[in-house]
């Protein structure tokens, strides 16, 4: 999107279009109209910018809210597995089996 200025000294809208690989410049007008549609455009475009910034400090929020929960897991996990072996258990098989019964 851009003004174009000629040597008349008059200003012509033009837009920037892609169509498949390409990409053209639509002329848009010049004058007031060409300028409220100018306007229009920026502030979409300003809104799709906001738009990308909030997205990026959702996922920056949720990659380090992530982080936390691997390591909860890890610890939660840790704990567990010192409980279970403490009481004589053993992992096996995707699963924690009870001490066999003694026979005596």
């Amino acid at each position: 999107m851009a003004w174009e200025q000629r040597q008349n000294g008059s200003r012509y809208y033009y837009r920037s279009v892609r169509e498949g690989n390409r990409v053209r410049r639509v002329y848009i007008g010049r004058g007031p109209c060409a300028e409220a549609i100018a306007k229009k455009f920026e502030t979409a475009r300003a809104e799709r910018e906001a738009d990308r910034a909030a997205v990026a400090a959702n996922k920056a929020r949720f990659e380090a809210a992530w982080e936390s929960l691997k390591e909860l897991e890890a610890f939660v996990d840790a704990a567990v597995r010192t409980a279970f072996e403490e009481a004589g258990y053993h992992y096996s098989s995707g699963r924690w089996r009870r001490p066999h019964a003694k026979d005596g």
